[in-house]
């Protein structure tokens, strides 16, 4: 699952980012730059450790998040919206 964080100029995109994958070097502020900074984070699933242990599988592959730390809302609408939607695909 690919989820992206978008919203206004310093309003805690990044902030949010950081809490939700636990990377703290995730660089400061996106400052304008239309490259996003990408975490993925495995999501523990007691189900899926169950599984693993009665039918001892010799591969456990979790369910992945990743998350994309994108740029603020711009006044340049038109290139925005365009990076945006190349980053969601």
């Amino acid at each position: 699952m690919k989820l992206g964080i978008v919203g206004l100029p310093r309003s805690g995109k990044t902030t949010l980012f950081r809490a939700l994958t636990g990377i703290q070097d995730a660089g400061t502020e996106s400052g304008g730059k239309l490259t996003p900074v990408q975490g993925v984070v495995s999501v523990p699933d007691e189900r899926l450790d169950w599984l693993f242990e009665q039918f001892k599988s010799k591969k456990k592959t979790p369910v992945q998040v990743t998350y994309l730390d994108l740029q603020g809302f711009s006044e340049n609408r038109k290139k925005y919206l365009s990076s945006l939607l190349n980053h969601m695909r």
